[in-house]
């Protein structure tokens, strides 16, 4: 089991999506976003989780986050969020 949480400026719970295959991974859009503290990718070298790589669109405002996963599981995720504290946070567990 391994843990992503992050913090947001404002009230957002995003749709988290899922894509399988070769190369699985999560991601979810922010939007409004204006700009992101984050790193463009962040290795993450984790068991399940390998990289998060963010992208901002500028021209509609738009934040994407992706979340890369290793592509020998299939996955649970269970999503959290604390909303005094505008933060999210993905539970990714690989499924026997």
């Amino acid at each position: 089991m391994e843990t992503v949480c992050f913090r947001f400026s404002q009230d957002s719970i995003p749709k988290i999506k899922s894509l399988g295959g070769e190369h699985p991974r999560l991601f979810f859009d922010l939007q409004p976003a204006v700009g992101s503290e984050l790193e463009t990718e962040e290795i993450v070298n984790g068991k399940l989780i390998h990289s998060i790589r963010t992208f901002l669109h500028q021209g509609d405002e738009r934040l994407r986050v992706v979340i890369d996963l290793a592509k020998d599981f299939d996955y649970q995720v269970e999503q959290r969020y604390v909303q005094n504290k505008n933060t999210l946070c993905l539970i990714i567990q690989a499924e026997k």
